[in-house]
């Protein structure tokens, strides 16, 4: 599993790289607006530093998450 932030932090940087890859080549894109959906998995831990955590769900292993609660988030 990965968490959702991992997830964004890693596409801002491979995304980043594409883009710097592409400097002085002769065929080069521009970067638009990004949308971003995923299904995500909320889980909440007990103790003194409870935190609560959104972790990417594959397609794949929707049944695997009985006890948690699902929701899809739209990032933009």
């Amino acid at each position: 599993m990965i968490e959702l932030s991992d997830m964004i932090r890693e596409l801002r940087h491979q995304l980043t790289t594409a883009l710097a890859d592409g400097e002085g080549e002769a065929v080069r894109f521009e970067l638009g607006p990004v949308e971003v959906e995923a299904t995500v998995a909320v889980s909440r831990e007990a103790g003194g530093d409870a935190k609560v955590r959104l972790w990417v769900v594959d397609g794949g292993a929707n049944g695997k998450y009985a006890q948690a609660e699902t929701q899809r988030s739209r990032s933009h």
